[in-house]
């Protein structure tokens, strides 16, 4: 199963992906492309809505870091939202969600936003 990638754009500067498959050695490119695309285009806060990702593997992992040091060096925020059950344990174990701004829905985030959190 390939990544399939759905772009929401929401107000102002934030933009959301939904992300539905694996996001692995190949698909982790295609993913940190459309996150780069999107700054590019003057998003600053990318909110990654992981619910329906089944799978993510060390490369996947390693490309949310660099899209979020991509999304960082633009005075933005990377975010992840919906964690599937396989990305909440991917990051567990690498005790990777420290690194990331975790949050459990979409509101929430957009709300953390708004109070600059």
């Amino acid at each position: 199963m390939d990544l399939e990638i759905v772009v929401k754009k929401e107000t102002g500067e934030i933009a959301e992906m939904l992300l539905r498959g694996r996001v692995d050695v190949q698909t982790a490119e295609l993913l940190k492309t459309r996150i780069s695309s999107l700054v590019e285009e003057g998003y600053r806060h990318i909110l990654l809505n992981m619910r329906r990702v089944k799978f993510i593997d060390s490369v996947g992992l390693g490309s949310l870091i660099g899209a979020r040091r991509r999304v960082v060096e633009a005075s933005g925020s990377l975010r992840l939202v919906h964690l599937s059950p396989a990305v909440a344990k991917a990051l567990e174990m690498t005790h990777l969600a420290r690194v990331f701004d975790v949050h459990g829905n979409t509101q929430e985030a957009v709300a953390a936003l708004a109070r600059g959190a």
